[in-house]
């Protein structure tokens, strides 16, 4: 059996810990995952620090593991299945095409001009792409 001021010294150290990666996630803007991680590592400590919770050590590992492993990816899917995080497909075409050109580095040294030219006679006669240095 631990001493009495060891295990209040060990969950006082986890507590710290705790609040130590909630404060990180809530100043990095994840308010949500935040209070989730405060939720479940609460309920963690409460579990271990009290000893009057002796059945529920035995299942917290269990429950922790499906939650984590089963529950949390698929409301994470679930998540990302109806939101959208980029909202450039949404812009009129100019606007598309000066967004993603903005993105691209052009290397003018290697750049080809090019010209169209009509694959045969005619009216409607197929263009071809002709490249040149």
């Amino acid at each position: 059996m631990m001493r009495a001021g060891f295990r209040w010294a060990l969950t006082a150290a986890a507590t710290l810990g705790l609040l130590w990666m909630v404060f990180g996630l809530y100043a990095g803007g994840r308010a949500a995952w935040a209070a989730g991680l405060l939720a479940f590592g609460s309920l963690a400590i409460w579990i271990y620090a009290s000893s009057r919770t002796l059945s529920a050590k035995y299942l917290f590992p269990g429950v922790a593991g499906m939650l984590v492993f089963i529950a949390l990816p698929l409301v994470y899917t679930v998540q990302i299945g109806f939101t959208n995080y980029s909202s450039a497909h949404l812009l009129e075409e100019d606007r598309a095409r000066a967004y993603l050109l903005a993105q691209t580095e052009v290397d003018e040294a290697g750049a080809w001009d090019f010209t169209l030219r009509p694959d045969g006679s005619g009216e409607g006669a197929p263009l071809r792409l002709v490249l040149s240095r």
